[in-house]
């Protein structure tokens, strides 16, 4: 038996433009190009693979502060999935034609099928295209520069109600633009949406109410503690009903003895919070070192929260440094946490990022080693039953996952050239 899966940054504002302008630029460097473009299907046996986790990673108890929570399902961390899944290549986009693309950083589908892809051009532009759903390239969505309508550094895109949102870190705002005509429609300078004290603004959301869901995040230090704030308010800035949720997203550590700034990154090993907004507004929220998921409501109130007993991988610093950009080195931060009296963990965060899809189901990245490279992807329904299982290379980034399909970055193994690919996705009854 066999039925469709009808489905589917918080990044931080660093003080100084032009810190971040060089940090992104770098990252644009150092992204490597070497997952291979896949079949059309990817092979059912990768989700055979993926069917038991190891016994030593599967908790014998429940762990106290974990049986305290309000309304929590807790699942066995041997669960079997009830299903398994194929991922059934249907179309891609940017792979052949006009516009070539060199770099390709996200996608989203609008409510009309189409594609709209982020890609960055060879001198490190952002550009947006636009794809019908059939792989032909129909236009540009906007451009270069700081008119209406116009764009430096993305931060983000998401497509909601007929609009696309582009947050502009350069200009300072969330450009809107009609889905059906993609001109621009209006512009909301982030200073607009002002920040509690001691915090500043990070990123922004759409919600399905035509509400934003905002993030600011803690500036009182630039080092130790990592926290952020988040809260509904409306484009002129005003709080609308919903209880402000505030949430540790990682440690960062200074290093070295030179007064300019460091890039340096969270140590997102010591755990970090990842949060998802659903068609329905509500926060999906996970401390990533426990395979801990929160719901709130609409209003960001608790609703109820699902647990499975399960370990993260063991971790090997030196792996960490190698897979980390802008990684410190092993000695800097081995002093750096025994400074603090923090100890280095012996196993990975067990999850690696979180999707929630438009059916609800929940999305949750696995990392299979220490270094990263492969994701063990488990799907579940909203109320945490385990439906499926799929291994993808980290390198195969999951975009967006609507309608059925599964949207991801994809690389041609001879030439190194990025596109974005369409699959369906089929469950099949164990």
């Amino acid at each position: 038996m066999k039925r469709s899966l009808d489905s589917l940054m918080t990044p931080f504002m660093n003080s100084s433009k032009r810190l971040l302008l060089s940090i992104f630029l770098c990252f644009f460097l150092i992204q490597c190009s070497d997952n291979s473009k896949p079949e059309n299907a990817v092979p059912t046996e990768l989700a055979e693979q993926a069917e038991k986790i190891e016994p030593n990673r599967v908790l014998d108890e429940i762990p106290q502060h974990i049986q305290e929570v309000e309304n929590l399902a807790i699942f066995p961390g041997d669960s079997e999935p009830l299903y398994s899944i194929d991922l059934i290549q249907e179309q891609t986009y940017g792979e052949t034609g006009e516009p070539y693309l060199v770099k390709i950083y996200g996608s989203v589908v609008d409510d009309q099928g189409r594609v709209i892809v982020r890609s960055a051009n060879s001198n490190y532009e952002q550009q947006l295209f636009i794809f019908d759903s059939d792989g032909t390239f129909r236009s540009k969505l906007g451009r270069q520069g700081k008119g209406p309508g116009e764009y430096g550094i993305i931060l983000g895109i998401y497509s909601k109600n007929n609009i696309i949102f582009v947050l502009d870190y350069t200009s300072q705002r969330l450009n809107e633009y009609s889905s059906l005509d993609y001109k621009i429609t209006r512009s909301i300078l982030f200073e607009e949406w002002k920040a509690p004290e001691n915090f500043k603004f990070s990123s922004v959301e759409p919600r399905y109410d035509d509400n934003y869901h905002v993030t600011f995040s803690n500036h009182r230090s630039k080092f130790g503690t990592q926290e952020i704030i988040q809260m509904a308010k409306d484009n002129e800035g005003k709080e609308v009903n919903f209880e402000p949720l505030r949430f540790p997203v990682g440690y960062k550590i200074t290093t070295g003895k030179s007064k300019l700034p460091t890039p340096t990154m969270p140590l997102t090993f010591l755990g970090t919070t990842r949060t998802e907004l659903s068609q329905r507004d509500e926060l999906f929220t996970n401390w990533s070192r426990e395979f801990l998921i929160k719901k709130y409501d609409s209003n960001g109130k608790y609703q109820s929260a699902i647990y499975y007993p399960i370990l993260g991988v063991p971790f090997i610093l030196e792996d960490y440094t190698k897979s980390a950009v802008f990684s410190p080195n092993v000695r800097e931060i081995e002093k750096a946490l025994s400074a603090d009296g923090i100890d280095i963990p012996d196993r990975l965060p067990v999850i690696d990022r979180l999707i929630i899809d438009d059916e609800n189901r929940i999305w949750v990245a696995l990392p299979t080693s220490s270094s990263r490279e492969t994701y063990e992807w488990w799907i579940l329904e909203e109320n945490g039953e385990l439906l499926a299982k799929v291994l993808l290379p980290r390198d195969q980034a999951i975009y967006d996952i609507k309608n059925g399909h599964l949207y991801s970055k994809e690389t041609d193994e001879e030439s190194g050239d990025e596109f974005v690919a369409k699959y369906r996705i089929e469950l099949t009854e164990k």
